[in-house]
């Protein structure tokens, strides 16, 4: 099982602030999206609540969790939300963890069976309009993925730094095909984020 996951936010930084979270989950030839949205909130916020969709959909299953999110990479990959919890919900200089209700949440509802990938965010381009149009029409996201897929080949130039992302946070660098599916991944969760927003807020 794949998920990729994402966040969005309208407003961030402000009192108003209305965040997202979406997922993009295949399995075989099955496809489904999910999301979730909070108001007053933060961008960070929105990435945090789609890893606990994620979390509570694969359960404990075998997953692999892609997110275009340096921070909360570090967070699962290098175990620093253990660290957090085993310390009182402090971090490494001694200040309070922030967000500690969602990451709470993470660890209520890890999954040891699930592996983290991070991938180079914003590869692939996509309208807006489309965008709502494939999803209003296909939940799912297999549509979306498709169109968005044809346009994997308009990455090849920055394909390099794709791979050298891949390189210094994964440890290795996947074949194409993986990476493609990663990078089209990413960019229906994103959609999906934006999208609930859309919802809230035309």
């Amino acid at each position: 099982m794949l998920i990729a996951i994402d966040g969005a936010c309208r407003r961030n930084g402000k009192p108003d602030c209305i965040s997202s979270g979406g997922i993009f989950i295949t399995k075989d030839n099955f496809s489904e999206t999910q999301s979730t949205y909070e108001y007053n909130s933060t961008s960070q916020r929105g990435e945090i609540s789609a890893l606990i969709l994620a979390l509570k959909y694969s359960k404990q299953e075998r997953a692999v969790i892609i997110t275009d999110s340096e921070y909360l990479f570090n967070t699962m990959y290098k175990e620093w939300l253990q660290s957090w919890s085993r310390k009182g919900w402090v971090n490494a200089t001694g200040s309070p963890v922030k967000n500690k209700d969602l990451w709470e949440q993470v660890l209520e509802n890890y999954n040891y069976n699930a592996v983290f990938f991070h991938i180079k965010g914003h590869v692939i381009p996509f309208g807006k309009v489309t965008t709502q149009r494939l999803l209003q029409h296909d939940m799912t996201g297999k549509k979306l993925a498709e169109e968005v897929r044809k346009k994997f080949v308009d990455t090849l130039p920055i394909l390099d730094k794709v791979t050298e992302l891949s390189s210094k946070n994964n440890g290795f660098i996947p074949d194409l095909s993986f990476i493609e599916q990663c990078v089209v991944m990413n960019t229906v969760a994103d959609a999906v984020a934006t999208y609930q927003i859309e919802q809230l807020q035309p």
